[in-house]
């Protein structure tokens, strides 16, 4: 089955405050990263171009509410808080545009990175989490062929078994292999949570595949620049390997 639907990065700092940043300079620092860090790299020159910075507000577990500015165009989803830092590229549809091959998380990872460590440097933040997700979708030619996916790849035969047999409707399945990566020679406990659902979704089947790579919440500590680099450089390559295997 190819994941070739949909392909999606999705970089995410974790930050702590220092003082109180105003939704205005979230705006600021939102537009001076981009033209400072990304200019022209992967579409970012349209983004600014079709859009300016949007200051609204979300809700964080139903109770504390934070201005966030955002921006975004065809390929492109950038937001800053007081409490993290997001950038999100839509892989597949920007291959689909440019009619070439789908970007390599390397080059993701060389791209967003530059956009949030300047935004990070621009607010008065440390940085105490990160991560990279990955979302996949393929879509299937049937029912069976979308729960077989699901089945091969993560449960035991029994389960496998019936989902051939067309005997299963829905189907998802959840694993994380915790491991520690070493930061800069500092270890670090990092979860590796992949996510495998098959479900119908306006009228079609669809297998959908997460990859979520990120530092430990127990994690006491604050990230230094050259950790963050490592660990996505690391997790680019760790992504590169599990798209391999997918696509088999």
């Amino acid at each position: 089955m190819k994941f070739d639907d949909s392909l999606q990065f999705h970089m995410a700092y974790f930050v702590v405050q220092r003082s109180a940043t105003p939704p205005q300079v979230l705006s600021n620092v939102a537009r001076v990263a981009m033209e400072e860090a990304a200019d022209g790299q992967l579409g970012f020159r349209k983004l600014t171009e079709a859009r300016g910075v949007r200051v609204g507000q979300a809700t964080t577990l139903g109770q504390t509410t934070t201005a966030v500015a955002t921006w975004d165009n065809a390929v492109w989803r950038v937001a800053v808080s007081p409490d993290r830092v997001d950038a999100i590229f839509e892989a597949q549809r920007y291959a689909d545009i440019r009619e070439n091959p789908v970007v390599p998380a390397s080059e993701f990872v060389g791209c967003a990175s530059k956009v949030c460590t300047r935004m990070v440097e621009l607010l008065d933040v440390e940085v105490t989490r990160v991560a990279l997700v990955v979302v996949a979708q393929a879509i299937p030619k049937d029912q069976l062929e979308a729960n077989t996916e699901v089945s091969r790849r993560f449960l035991k035969p029994e389960i496998c078994d019936a989902a051939a047999r067309g005997e299963v409707t829905e189907l998802s399945a959840r694993v994380n292999r915790p491991t520690k990566w070493q930061l800069r020679g500092a270890p670090v406990g990092v979860n590796r949570i992949e996510t495998l659902q098959a479900r119908e979704q306006g009228g079609a089947f669809v297998v959908t595949w997460q990859f979520d790579l990120s530092t430990s919440p127990l994690h006491q500590g604050v990230f230094e620049p050259d950790q963050i680099k490592d660990f996505f450089e690391k997790a680019a390559v760790c992504v590169t390997e599990e798209l391999g295997d997918l696509s088999k």
